[in-house]
């Protein structure tokens, strides 16, 4: 029996892997269709059938083996029609928006996705910050380039104000809203600037979860205090705190 439910476990591990490898393949061959740069070694046709398989395990992880907690987030959208049509193509590969549950989000990385970020959230039920992507692009900048890498910082007034704008619109859209990245690893006071916003989650990475969850309790518990809320200092964060793991529950109360 022992050997049974190791043999069931691993099965389910080698799926996931092999689900994880199938996606990285469709970006990489769908981002090389798009911008016409595919390689010689790999033809649209090929690049297609990568796809179809891509998206057909997508299916079984939530169908086959019942993880319908498992939610789609779109990478790198650059127009609200471009989300419209992932979401259609997604509907016609079996992942419906809202069927099973099912929640398409979409990442927050461009300048576009947060001026028009009213317009994306009526398309996609939720956002992810990338702060990595969204501040070099809003700052004009190669985080990579020894030229100008030295100016890239997340905690810059025109990033920050962009993340604000993006928190803000999520809110009016009663959307939930997440960060991926550095930014609230690296630096506690860019963690403190998110929760005094509202922000649904923080991912951090795993050897700053302690003591950046117990700054966010602190913060937490200072807006309570100002907002003259009679409650007791709570021992549970309200921000989602996740350790290299995109997950969102409902946020402060604004």
């Amino acid at each position: 029996m022992a050997e049974q439910e190791e043999s069931e476990s691993d099965r389910r591990f080698n799926n996931l892997i092999a689900i994880s490898i199938a996606f990285v393949a469709t970006f990489m061959a769908l981002s090389a269709i798009k911008s016409g740069n595919l390689d010689k070694a790999i033809s649209q046709t090929q690049a297609e059938r990568i796809d179809n398989w891509a998206w057909y395990q997508a299916v079984r992880v939530r169908e086959d083996m019942g993880l319908v907690n498992v939610k789609a987030m779109i990478p790198f959208c650059r127009t609200v029609e471009e989300g419209r049509r992932v979401i259609e193509l997604m509907a016609g590969y079996g992942l419906k928006q809202g069927e099973h549950d099912l929640e398409i989000y979409a990442m927050c990385e461009l300048p576009a996705n947060v001026i028009y970020a009213d317009e994306f959230l009526r398309v996609f039920d939720g956002y992810s910050i990338g702060s990595n992507d969204l501040t070099q692009l809003t700052l004009g900048l190669d985080r990579d380039s020894e030229m100008v890498a030295h100016l890239f910082d997340e905690r810059d007034g025109a990033v920050e104000r962009m993340v604000t704008l993006a928190i803000e619109a999520a809110q009016r859209a009663g959307k939930k809203i997440g960060i991926c990245g550095q930014a609230p690893s690296d630096y506690p006071e860019f963690a403190e600037f998110l929760v005094q916003k509202g922000i649904s989650s923080i991912s951090l990475n795993p050897d700053t979860v302690v003591q950046t969850t117990h700054k966010i309790l602190e913060v937490e518990n200072s807006l309570v205090t100002k907002s003259k809320k009679l409650t007791e200092p709570s021992l549970i964060t309200n921000t989602v705190i996740d350790s290299d793991v995109v997950q969102t529950i409902d946020g402060p109360e604004q």
